[in-house]
């Protein structure tokens, strides 16, 4: 999982850097493991294993941050905006993609075009606080995302397609609100100790 990296890679940077300069980090280090991967040809299992130990490490390693303060003022630009940004992204990347390949161009279209705007976006308008924690929401959602691929990848070679998509869903679904539920839980928990 390579999108763990780059929401590490952002709020490390966010700490000390703006948001150009963060989103940079969270690109290279996007691209850095990219790179690995391509490079790496493992088993579907020791992947998966793998990706959820990253995922563990990365939200171990991500700052915890006090939730903001107050409901944000969004300019009336906000939304157009960040449609544009994210279009360009999602038109762009594939213009590129086509001439690398079937691995690598497959390898780059989980980029993280939407959690990268909106996190440019929270750290310009609320701060670096808020895009960390933007990013660990992020980073906690992955767990469900690694969920789904991994039941797809199991059963596609045994099940019709539609079972298979289903099974795949509803997984995902139960990852993601068990993950919820655990986040849920820890806030409440640090809630009762501030």
């Amino acid at each position: 999982m390579r999108t763990p990296r780059a929401c590490l890679g952002y709020c490390l940077v966010s700490r000390k850097a703006g948001w150009p300069v963060s989103a940079a980090a969270a690109m290279s280090a996007f691209f850095a493991a990219t790179f690995l991967w391509n490079a790496a040809s493992l088993p579907l299992l020791p992947t998966a294993i793998i990706d959820v130990i990253v995922v563990v490490l990365v939200l171990l390693l991500i700052p915890r941050q006090p939730a903001p303060a107050g409901a944000p003022i969004i300019p009336r630009w906000d939304i157009p905006a960040r449609m544009l940004v994210a279009t360009a992204f999602v038109v762009g990347l594939p213009t590129f993609a086509a001439n690398l390949g079937p691995q690598l161009s497959g390898l780059l279209s989980p980029f993280p075009t939407f959690s990268t705007v909106i996190a440019v976006f929270t750290h310009h308008q609320q701060g670096a606080d808020a895009a960390s924690q933007l990013l660990r929401g992020v980073v906690v959602g992955t767990f469900s995302f690694l969920c789904f691929f991994l039941v797809a990848a199991l059963l596609l070679p045994a099940a019709p397609m539609f079972w298979t998509y289903l099974a795949a869903t509803a997984a995902s679904i139960g990852v993601n609100s068990l993950a919820l539920r655990f986040v849920q839980q820890k806030i409440h928990s640090l809630e009762r100790i501030v």
